[in-house]
């Protein structure tokens, strides 16, 4: 006796079951979240690892989007997995429907005339996925923030001193005034055209200050004179001679004309009327940097290493004293009113950002060289500053995290001393003691208010 033998079919293949049914997707376990890499691109802007992308999508898209295929392949089938009280469910809605037609229309989205009308994925004609549409959309439309390495213009000025306390470059609303020796002379941007706007007798200019709105320019001598020009006029209007050593710097609040000497005084004059004069003991060494707020705040820096803020409503005494810095302070900015940014010399070379609520300082950052200006960009957040010894570069950070963006070698054989920016923020204009004047495209575009009024300088340049 034997058993019988089982049959075994050799030609049947085994039963393999559809992929969209049985939704793979879900037995796949969930990602872990990691960091996100840094995205590099070229210099044309483009993602270097776009096309990796791009063949990730388009040979793994079964398995990452199968309910896309579930209704693409099943669009004209019956509905499934239909509910058992279907008819009961109709009746409620039939009812109610009839109690208050008014609140249950629903409204019709009608798209609008200037829309582009959005094409189901079963109906495009290209051969990618949707998501590598995208990719490819938003590589084209990124735009990549480029710095300047060298300056796109270059002026001789010769007789432009090296002195640290000096402040012999200045911007108007239109011109370029720059101070060689006993003559100041003014660059016009949009025609490139040198005129010689003055000259003192006998005396060397230590410093040049446009007023805030006008054509007027305050020139300071070094022996204490200060001198008010008419730039249309091309004419000395009024002088004053309220210090008796060199005015190293000027500032001005409206009409108040604000100007400190090497004594350490400080010196408030309304240019409106001839008397009106406060004058004060601020430092014990000559005055460096001033700088006014929007509001009613003066600081100052001075060669004793120390910061003193002034008010109007009390000019005699200083409200607050910082003295965090070992060095001379030159560099002074503000920040939304409330915040002082300031840079040391030789010895110190920070950047400290100061609160004027507490007095106390909020930041400190090492430079590595002595800090010669600060500036603040009302374009964008972010802080300038440029160097002298040792690096002669300039600097741009992030504010207010004081993160280094980029640190560029201006080409100056010496200290970079003098500072000036275009009325529009986006132009700068640098001086050194090699007796060049460069400018450079630092900061982007201004904002609305600045693009619907005719001062595009950068566009005018020759």
């Amino acid at each position: 006796m034997y058993s019988p033998q089982k049959r075994y079919l050799s030609n049947v293949d085994r039963f393999i079951p559809q992929r969209t049914e049985k939704q793979i997707d879900l037995l796949i376990p969930p990602k872990r979240r990691t960091k996100k890499k840094k995205t590099k691109y070229n210099n044309n802007g483009i993602k270097k690892d776009l096309h990796l992308d791009i063949l990730k999508y388009e040979l793994l898209s079964e398995f990452n989007n199968t309910n896309e295929e579930e209704n693409s392949k099943n669009f004209l089938q019956y509905r499934k997995n239909v509910p058992k009280n279907y008819k009961s469910i109709k009746d409620q809605t039939f009812k109610s429907e009839k109690k208050s037609p008014k609140k249950n229309k629903k409204r019709i989205n009608t798209p609008k005339r200037n829309s582009p009308r959005r094409i189901s994925p079963r109906y495009s004609l290209s051969p990618l996925c949707k998501k590598s549409e995208q990719l490819i959309k938003r590589s084209q439309n990124t735009k990549i923030r480029k710095f300047p390495t060298k300056p796109f213009r270059i002026l001789e000025a010769p007789g432009l001193r090296d002195d640290y306390y000096l402040n012999l470059l200045d911007w108007g609303t239109k011109d370029l005034a720059v101070a060689l020796g006993r003559s100041v002379y003014l660059w016009s941007p949009t025609s490139s055209d040198v005129t010689k706007l003055c000259k003192m007798e006998g005396e060397n200019v230590s410093c040049v200050k446009w007023i805030q709105r006008g054509t007027h320019v305050s020139v300071g001598t070094e022996e204490g004179k200060i001198s008010l020009v008419d730039v249309e006029k091309q004419k000395i209007i009024r002088k004053f001679s309220d210090h008796n050593k060199r005015v190293g710097r000027i500032s001005w609040k409206c009409h108040l004309m604000t100007s400190g000497s090497k004594q350490g005084k400080i010196n408030i004059r309304d240019v409106r009327s001839k008397d009106s004069v406060v004058s004060y003991q601020a430092h014990s060494q000559e005055v460096c940097g001033l700088e006014w707020n929007q509001d009613e705040f003066l600081a100052s820096g001075g060669n004793d290493n120390l910061i003193k803020i002034w008010s109007m409503r009390k000019i005699d005494k200083p409200i607050g004293i910082l003295s965090d810095h070992t060095a001379g302070i030159k560099a002074l900015t503000w920040v939304n009113n409330n915040f002082l940014v300031s840079g040391g010399g030789t010895r110190d070379q920070t950047i400290k950002c100061w609160s004027i609520r507490s007095m106390s300082c909020t930041k400190s950052v090492s430079t590595g060289s002595q800090v010669t200006n600060i500036h603040f960009s009302k374009n964008s957040n972010e802080i300038l500053s440029t160097h002298g010894f040792t690096l002669n570069q300039i600097n741009l950070w992030k504010y207010p995290s004081f993160k280094k963006i980029t640190s560029i070698p201006s080409g100056h054989t010496s200290r970079i001393l003098f500072f000036a920016i275009s009325p529009t923020g986006e132009i700068i204009c640098t001086g050194a003691g090699d007796e060049t004047v460069r400018l450079w495209k630092m900061f982007p575009k201004p904002r609305q208010q600045y693009q619907k009024s005719g001062l595009k300088l950068s566009n005018n340049f020759r």
